[in-house]
């Protein structure tokens, strides 16, 4: 997602973090503080460029009258890139743990960058999902399907995009044929340490099951 919001921004696009009133700006548009939040349903706060769009208020909403576009992928790797994300970001550790997550849930990641602590960090997630708690952890484990359509089925992104070795190239498709003079093709994407090594193989049987349970029209996309 960051990449995606980078090469927009290197061609005069915003999205995600850059959309106007996500963040507060510096005097020369640089992002300052803390991302604004959405208050939602099950108590959660999420982050209101992570946040579905019809759980908008009535306040900031950049979609409307908008022709958008998402990015999917396999509900498998998403939920191990979640895993490794937050491996790599104490901060992230911290603010998940103590502000996005209703107590007494523990966030559990250890072993740190392993298979257990993968699955017994995806199993804690999607147990709290089917809860009901499904915005926890800054809504990074919302249901794709939930930002492709509304409550009413009614279609709100028009265009879906994998993540797949074609992203970049569609991406950029997407945006000249939107009218955008594109100019950079590749931005610099960040380099994420540690966690490299672990693939869907390392999810056990029973992480898949609640992942298909949970993730039932993800699967479909």
């Amino acid at each position: 997602g960051t990449f995606v919001e980078d090469l927009g921004r290197a061609n005069g696009a915003k999205w995600g973090r850059y959309l106007e009133g996500a963040f507060e700006n510096d005097a020369d548009g640089n992002l300052i503080g803390d991302p604004y939040t959405q208050a939602l349903s099950d108590g959660s706060n999420c982050t209101v460029y992570h946040t579905p769009v019809q759980l908008l208020g009535d306040g900031w909403n950049p979609y409307k009258g908008a022709d958008v576009f998402c990015i999917t992928r396999h509900p498998y790797e998403r939920a191990i890139s979640e895993y490794q994300y937050v491996c790599r970001n104490p901060r992230v550790q911290t603010a998940w743990a103590e502000v996005k997550r209703p107590e007494p849930h523990k966030l559990w990641l250890d072993p740190p960058c392993s298979a257990e602590g993968l699955n017994r960090f995806v199993q804690g997630a999607m147990e709290l999902m089917k809860r009901g708690l499904k915005h926890i952890d800054d809504c990074h484990h919302v249901a794709q399907a939930e930002y492709i359509w509304d409550a009413r089925g009614e279609r709100m992104c028009q265009h879906v995009i994998p993540m797949d070795e074609n992203l970049t190239a569609n991406v950029v498709a997407l945006m000249e044929a939107s009218g955008y003079a594109v100019r950079a093709r590749e931005v610099p994407r960040s380099q994420s340490v540690g966690c490299h090594s672990l693939t869907p193989d390392d999810l056990w049987a029973s992480t898949r099951q609640l992942l298909r349970e949970v993730y039932a029209d993800d699967f479909r996309l």
